[in-house]
């Protein structure tokens, strides 16, 4: 009887001390490949995400609601099924999913009132309760914005409050097809990013002008390509074909977080990303899908 009794208390115990630290870790960072297109169903779209784990599909679909799609870009790479939600004009990410993005360790406390201690980098943010905006941050008591609301089986935090409070940076960006890519099609919906940095011990990143320089390498590798192309081809004009100026490079004056983005004359509606940090090209490709955005220089020789 009296073990059983104590079998019954360490349980209790075990229940009332629940970590979510099984959950694993985003892995990727600095590509920000990514393919949206239709499907056969109204306002259902189909994401492909670059595949960051082993034997892992990276597809998932996303519904098109009232204020678009919300992607989520993390380190410069996109997070599969971010799963956000507004609430009052406050966007709220999955607890469990600031997890697996951050690789934070969380230990939730089903004690009387639920208590929520989250650990990244070093950093402790101790919650008294999630139902209210007292917390605790490394020792020194603080009053959050907006409270912590619980959903069937997980809780969902303020996201740019709990991103900044451990150093982050937060930007939003509306309608990246009609901002970036100068789409003014009515038929896709309006594709919206929160790009979220947690890595500011980076090298120094390169000037734009270094990066409009690299930009024309592969501008005109790329070119002389089509024209090697073309004289495979027997094309007899292929010297007087007008095909592109591949220094007709230009900075639009946007960034997409660490992305600087340029465009080719001509082409402006495939923009080209610059990652400031790395040196790494992407730029977007023709095809079915209305987004596609994958490593090197615009794929110029499918549209000719």
């Amino acid at each position: 009887m009296i073990l059983k009794k104590l079998i019954s208390i360490v349980a209790s115990a075990v229940m009332c001390l629940v970590s979510i630290n099984s959950v694993y870790a985003f892995e990727a960072s600095d590509d920000p490949s990514i393919s949206i297109c239709k499907t056969e169903f109204n306002d259902l779209y189909e994401i492909e995400y670059p595949k960051v784990e082993k034997d892992k599909i990276n597809s998932s679909y996303e519904k098109d609601v009232k204020n678009g799609i919300r992607l989520i870009m993390f380190n410069g790479s996109f997070v599969k099924d971010p799963g956000t939600v507004i609430q009052d004009e406050t966007v709220y990410i999955s607890l469990q999913k600031f997890a697996y993005m951050t690789g934070a360790e969380v230990t939730i406390n089903r004690g009387q009132s639920v208590s929520i201690n989250i650990n990244y980098n070093g950093q402790t943010l101790f919650v008294k309760s999630y139902s209210n905006t007292d917390a605790v941050l490394n020792d020194k008591s603080i009053s959050m914005p907006r409270r912590f609301e619980m959903v069937l089986d997980d809780y969902y935090i303020p996201l740019r409050f709990i991103c900044e409070v451990f150093g982050g940076e937060v930007n939003y960006y509306a309608d990246y097809i009609y901002n970036f890519q100068h789409d003014v099609r009515d038929d896709v919906p309006s594709i919206n990013i929160i790009a979220i940095s947690m890595d500011q011990d980076r090298r120094v990143a390169y000037s734009i002008q270094e990066a409009e320089n690299i930009i024309k390498i592969a501008s005109l590798e790329k070119y002389d390509q089509i024209i090697e192309g073309l004289k495979e081809r027997n094309i007899p004009d292929y010297k007087n074909k007008s095909i592109y100026d591949p220094n007709a490079i230009r900075y639009t004056g946007y960034d997409l977080d660490r992305y600087y983005v340029f465009e080719l004359k001509g082409y402006e509606s495939l923009p080209i990303l610059f990652n400031k940090y790395t040196g790494e090209l992407y730029s977007h490709k023709a095809g079915r899908s209305f987004i596609i955005i994958d490593e090197g220089f615009i794929n110029i020789n499918w549209l000719l």
